[in-house]
């Protein structure tokens, strides 16, 4: 069976970030698995250590969302849920700023530990 995940990067609006955290980390990470489909969440704050040579990433939040089947069903309720005002994006987060993909897995998970996971 393969794994799915929901990456979401992300910035709060200028000025906001305490506010943008609380909401995210308090709120939202909630709101989002209490979707059918939608299994577990975790945020991530960019790292001040990054490989040399790639461009900066103008979001320092990262989201990843798991799925317990395919992302199309969860994916179309959650934009359900924003469009008709069930679940809002308040002022904190810079809105422009937020990419959303979904993803499939096309291995198995490898680990350094025992070499292949699962």
């Amino acid at each position: 069976m393969s794994e799915h995940r929901l990456i979401v990067f992300s910035a709060p609006a200028p000025g906001r970030e305490d506010e943008y955290n609380d909401w995210y980390t308090n709120t939202h990470l909630a709101e989002v698995i209490a979707i059918p489909g939608f299994v577990a969440a975790q945020r991530f704050e960019l790292s001040g250590d990054q490989l040399d040579g790639f461009p900066p990433s103008p979001q320092g939040y990262l989201a990843i969302y798991e799925f317990d089947r395919p992302p199309a069903e969860p994916l179309q309720t959650l934009k359900e849920l924003l469009e008709d005002g069930s679940m809002v994006l308040p002022g904190s987060i810079d809105v422009s700023s937020i990419r959303p993909w979904a993803f499939s897995s096309i291995s198995p998970r490898v680990a350094a530990e025992t070499g292949v996971a699962g």
